[in-house]
């Protein structure tokens, strides 16, 4: 935003660790060093209400329904546009920490109907998490935008400098790679070690390689896989700069989310397989079908070992184009995915409702 020559200032409205009334400002060590405000419970609406008038705010972009939540009657003292940009369903991120049905969901449910309601727009990170919003809230399509997360797509390119400059982690193997988190059941990760059986008996040369963490829980998923621990390696302290190096020695990318409503909002990681340049395998969940089905641009299966482990049979069978899966990939990833166009997006929303503001 800030190369758009769009100011942005962060703000962290948190309920847990100290409670006071001071608002104050502070350093993130990560992504280079990032400075916000750290404004805590019970300071939020007047913590708001000093930034926004201290930085002369225009717009505020909330990113969790907690920040939504916290920051939406400053918005509505001040006449200051709240755009809510919901990364998933509340209900099922409140059952993913295991918080339950009980008084804290309630509480955050009935805030976010209301924030919801009388939010200036909504992001979403899919179609079908626009379909909920309409259908059980009541959310009018024209108030909501769907944007999928942006990325870098130069950084995952074949034509990379990084990429084309690694160190080989994986030599002589055929490499099918899953990369992201391996704690989250919906991901899937448990359907992908159920194919390594089906796979590598027809297909010896494969090794399969999951690229995340926590340590511990791959050291538990190795143990799980018994006579074929040699058929899977676990790539747990990685650093994030090196992933387009390790992307890139993958032959095919994999996919596996399971069809729950926790998975209707589409990751980034779909937009970095995309970008990389080699064949995807994931299941028929959600925007996927539209993505990867509708526009050819990866093997959808259903969300079962059997059809995932065929999908992965298809491209080393060579039953399948894999040059043209990689060309309408590409294509696919710079018209939904990247970075730049999602800025532009943003930017045109914003600038809307502060002209519809000031009319």
């Amino acid at each position: 935003m800030e190369a758009a020559g769009v100011s942005v200032k962060l703000a962290a409205l948190r309920y847990q660790g100290e409670w006071g009334f001071k608002v104050s400002e502070k350093r993130y060590a990560g992504f280079g060093g990032i400075d916000f405000y750290d404004v805590p419970f019970p300071c939020w609406v007047m913590g708001m209400l000093k930034i926004i008038r201290q930085e002369k705010i225009n717009v505020i972009h909330a990113h969790t329904y907690g920040a939504a939540n916290r920051s939406w009657l400053a918005a509505q003292l001040l006449g200051i546009p709240l755009v809510y940009e919901i990364h998933s369903l509340l209900g099922e991120e409140l059952e993913r920490d295991k918080l339950g049905r009980g008084w804290k969901f309630q509480l955050n449910h009935w805030l976010e109907r209301i924030v919801l309601r009388n939010t200036d727009h909504v992001v979403v990170l899919g179609q079908a998490v626009k379909q909920v919003l309409m259908d059980e809230q009541g959310i009018p399509a024209s108030k909501i935008s769907v944007i999928y997360p942006g990325v870098d797509l130069a950084e995952f390119a074949p034509s990379s400098n990084r990429v084309r400059n690694r160190k080989k982690l994986f030599p002589g193997r055929f490499v099918v790679m899953y990369v992201g988190q391996l704690g989250y059941p919906t991901q899937g990760v448990n359907l992908l070690l159920e194919t390594i059986p089906l796979v590598t008996q027809r297909h010896p040369e494969v090794l399969f390689a999951f690229v995340g963490g926590p340590a511990g829980v791959a050291a538990e998923m190795q143990l799980g896989l018994g006579e074929f621990q040699s058929k899977a390696m676990f790539l747990t302290e990685v650093d994030s700069a090196k992933l387009p190096e390790i992307i890139a020695q993958a032959d095919i990318l994999v996919h596996p989310r399971l069809d729950c409503r926790d998975n209707y909002s589409v990751q980034s990681k779909i937009g970095i397989y995309l970008a990389s340049g080699k064949p995807i395998v994931a299941t028929s969940v959600a925007d996927y079908n539209f993505l990867l089905g509708e526009l050819q641009a990866g093997i959808l299966v259903k969300p079962e070992k059997r059809s995932l482990a065929d999908g992965i049979g298809k491209i080393l069978s060579n039953q399948i184009s894999k040059e043209k899966l990689i060309n309408n990939a590409l294509q696919v990833a710079s018209k939904f995915f990247d970075i730049n166009k999602s800025i532009i997006n943003y930017l045109s929303i914003f600038n809307k409702l502060v002209l519809w503001k000031n009319t």
